[in-house]
């Protein structure tokens, strides 16, 4: 398949996603003088609808760029892929201080290549970038997190 064709196809699943979660953060109930839930899904969602957008039109008024055929994705990204299902998977049952480390360190020492050199970087910045995660949702924003 060639960059064009993925590029188009991947810009309408993410529009329908970010129509999808738009839709949803509009049920959710407003507060009055406050930011209130449903806030940043939108935010979010608009974000990703105007991205997956520039894309499209992109790939649809770049008729020179993109006709070279891509290759099939490598097997790093497949587990990390992999990791990315067992993380969804597990997060309800164990909780998100226990899976979000280990994810985290899982995708980094996928994505480092070398993992002599780059372990405890790797372990240190997952859990510190949990513990950030956890302190800005749960008791900055109010945002209960399994």
């Amino acid at each position: 398949m060639t960059r064009r064709k993925i590029d188009i196809l991947s810009s309408l699943i993410l529009i329908s996603l970010a129509i999808y979660v738009i839709k949803e953060a509009m049920s959710m109930p407003a507060q009055y003088g406050a930011l209130g839930p449903g806030f940043f899904p939108k935010l979010l969602g608009g974000s990703l609808a105007a991205f997956a957008i520039a894309i499209l039109a992109f790939a649809l008024f770049d008729k020179k760029s993109g006709a070279e055929p891509v290759p099939a994705p490598r097997g790093g990204m497949l587990l990390i892929m992999l990791a990315t299902a067992v993380f969804l998977g597990m997060l309800p049952y164990l909780g998100f201080l226990i899976t979000m480390p280990c994810y985290l360190t899982v995708s980094g020492l996928l994505i480092a290549g070398d993992i002599r050199n780059f372990y405890k970087q790797i372990i240190i910045s997952s859990i510190i970038s949990t513990v950030a995660l956890y302190l800005l949702f749960s008791l900055l924003l109010n945002v209960p997190l399994p």
